[in-house]
């Protein structure tokens, strides 16, 4: 192979394992909307995570719960070890659960998609320092529907997209209107 050839060669390799790259971190936090109000800028340390809900509806309730238990492992995972007396407070609400049609899931394994809409507030030394409205699509996973799966969904990818600094201009379509 010739020199311009391999140079050729490599670039193209190079170029390939980038946009991959590039396209596997979208794939991590691409099912969730980030909506900054008050944007805030992540420092590495420990952090208290809080959640609520004024929803009356079980599962929304137990969403709440486990969604709170996968922020806290990413947390953790994204070395924000969570503490009770952390200065930083993750405080997130489900404002809307809607948890789709799990039938419809498990028989065409597509459509019946739930959504969840919330706000994310951080705040430090009690004095809010960000604020995000978040959305999003929920499929439940390949089992169809778990709650526990759901709360995976959308945890997880949003303490990533808040600690990248990732946010988006609107919310998931729905997000906005009032729930059925």
């Amino acid at each position: 192979m010739r020199k311009r050839e391999w140079t050729v060669l490599t670039s193209a390799v190079v170029a390939l394992l980038c946009v991959a790259s590039a396209a596997r971190a979208d794939l991590r936090t691409k099912g969730i909307r980030l909506v900054p109000e008050k944007a805030w800028t992540a420092t590495k340390g420990p952090v208290r995570v809080t959640h609520a809900t004024e929803l009356a509806d079980p599962q929304a309730v137990e969403f709440g719960n486990l969604m709170d238990g996968w922020v806290r492992k990413a947390c953790d995972r994204l070395h924000y070890p969570v503490a009770d007396d952390a200065p930083v407070e993750l405080h997130f609400t489900i404002d809307r659960f809607d948890a789709g049609s799990q039938a419809k899931r498990l028989i065409t394994g597509f459509g019946g998609q739930g959504l969840v809409v919330g706000t994310l507030v951080v705040r430090r030394g009690g004095e809010e320092v960000g604020r995000y409205r978040f959305s999003s699509k929920l499929s439940g996973g390949f089992t169809g529907g778990s709650v526990d799966a759901m709360a995976k969904e959308v945890g997880p990818p949003l303490v990533l997209k808040l600690t990248k600094g990732e946010s988006d201009e609107s919310l998931h379509e729905g997000a906005d209107q009032p729930a059925n």
